[in-house]
């Protein structure tokens, strides 16, 4: 895959995470019963998650650093949520549901802005001869 297909590859799951992000936003309340809730949140916290990493993995204009800190927030989301199923810290639905959303709201920011947060030795040299320019 050249680096024009990982680009358009990149944003699409880009859009992707922002979608999945708003549509959790709105899965809170009624009609949906509270276990459609928890799963439907759980669900779309990881497809934010993963849409996150595939884009930071692809993305020639992000370092590895974005994919890593991705990860590490998918591992403490997994724990988080294993020790909540297992009663060992049990927080209550909207608690649950709360810690879901932020997560997912952490990740679809990281995903929007990982090439300023996490830009290439590429990226570097595009954003500094931009500013030659201006």
């Amino acid at each position: 895959m050249n680096a024009a297909k990982k680009t358009r590859v990149a944003n699409i799951l880009t859009a992707l995470a922002t979608v999945f992000a708003v549509i959790q936003t709105f899965l809170t309340s009624p009609p949906f019963s509270p276990e459609m809730i928890s799963v439907g949140t759980a669900l779309l916290t990881y497809a934010v998650l993963i849409s996150t990493t595939w884009k930071q993995y692809l993305s020639p204009e992000v370092t590895d650093t974005g994919v890593r800190i991705t990860i590490w927030i998918a591992v403490v989301a997994t724990l988080t949520g294993l020790l909540d199923l297992m009663h060992i810290v049990n927080f209550s639905p909207i608690v649950s549901q709360y810690i879901k959303w932020g997560i997912t709201v952490a990740v679809a920011i990281i995903n929007i802005l990982s090439k300023q947060l996490f830009p290439s030795t590429l990226q570097k040299e595009n954003m500094h001869d931009l500013k030659k320019i201006s």
